[in-house]
């Protein structure tokens, strides 16, 4: 069972993630949410002096801090949209708080800020459903989702769910929703049914959840408290959770362009990048093995074409677990494996699934 699901996900998604490496490290502050427009990811940054968003050009070798707006208390989830960027503030004037949704405009550099809604409670979460509708995230206590129509002046929203205890980051797709509550341990589902939003499913024992994304059809959920990331393939019906990045420090963002997956890390105050390691398997692979015997017990051989090239054995977790640098022999001592699934990759390509007895 558990080696068709890691067939099934690798056949749906055609890729999984590598171990992580540091993309920008010795941030001014503890990097929060991001979002990626043009190549250059924008990121909330917490800083004792003064909170901010800042970008970076990912077409850089050395990616350099440039600022793009500083002086408020707190941002929250982070949208791209055509040429700009748009995302909750929360300040306080006396006792009194004040959220607002502000749009940058990014072309030409020039940063012009726009405010396009405000309200007495912390806004968090963020997605644009098309070009006239924002849904949004009260933070409170006895919080909701909003819609906001903003293809007019009225700035008038709409309360779509009632009753949520401090709803987070949410993501929309194909009129499904998935809420994250970051003081709980919990992420919801809503599907939107004539016109409604009706609670679909709950993910239970998730731990701190800071941040929910769509992502190729699949929905990446950042647990914060069990320090990983998890994937739901939505093309499946069994929705089965798998870890694609784990061993982390304190992950609280992602974002994803192109090859490459990127995470904010807030205590270590950098930004983690991931590259895929897999973009296939064709039915040549399928029929003709390139693992054997398998089952094995302490060996497993490799046909020729592997020779001299660096290996990674992945659990069934998606958990590294054996490098093996500079194959130059058609023998792998796998031994010292516990029994059950595994899978095998190059730099490039995906090599093959074997069970160890």
């Amino acid at each position: 069972m558990k080696t068709k699901l890691i067939i099934a996900l690798l056949l749906f998604s055609n890729y999984i993630y590598s171990n992580t490496t540091p993309l920008i490290e010795n941030i001014e502050g503890e990097p929060y949410f991001m979002t990626i427009n043009n190549d250059f990811l924008y990121v909330s940054i917490n800083n004792s002096s003064g909170n901010k968003i800042i970008r970076y050009d990912l077409d850089s070798k050395f990616p350099l801090a440039e600022e793009v707006l500083k002086g408020y208390w707190s941002a929250g989830q982070l949208v791209s949209f055509g040429n700009s960027i748009l995302f909750p503030l929360t300040s306080y004037e006396g006792d009194k708080t004040v959220g607002k949704i502000i749009e940058v405009n990014i072309l030409d550099n020039n940063f012009e800020i726009k405010e396009i809604y405000q309200s007495d409670f912390q806004i968090v979460g963020l997605q644009k459903v098309n070009k006239d509708t924002l849904l949004f995230s009260d933070f409170s206590e006895n919080g909701g989702i909003f819609s906001l129509d903003i293809s007019n002046n009225l700035n008038k929203p709409k309360k779509l769910i009632n009753n949520l205890h401090r709803p987070g980051l949410i993501a929309y797709s194909n009129n499904h929703l998935w809420i994250a509550y970051p003081t709980s341990d919990k992420v919801e589902e809503y599907e939107i049914i004539e016109d409604l939003f009706k609670k679909k499913e709950t993910l239970e024992e998730m731990g701190r959840t800071t941040s929910v994304k769509i992502y190729n059809n699949s929905l990446f959920i950042v647990q914060r408290e069990k320090k990983q990331i998890i994937k739901i393939d939505l093309n499946t019906l069994e929705k089965e959770k798998i870890s694609i990045i784990n061993q982390l420090n304190d992950p609280v963002d992602i974002e994803f362009l192109n090859e490459k997956i990127y995470i904010s890390e807030y205590n270590n105050r950098l930004i983690l990048q991931a590259d895929r390691v897999l973009s296939s398997i064709n039915n040549e692979d399928k029929e003709n093995p390139q693992i054997f015997p398998n089952p094995a017990k302490d060996y497993i051989s490799l046909n020729n074409n592997y020779r001299n090239s660096d290996l990674y054995i992945y659990n069934i977790e998606g958990k590294l677990v054996m490098s093996i640098p500079h194959v130059n022999g058609s023998n792998i001592d796998i031994s010292n494996l516990n029994s059950g699934n595994f899978y095998i990759l190059s730099k490039d390509n995906f090599v093959g699934i074997f069970i160890k007895e």
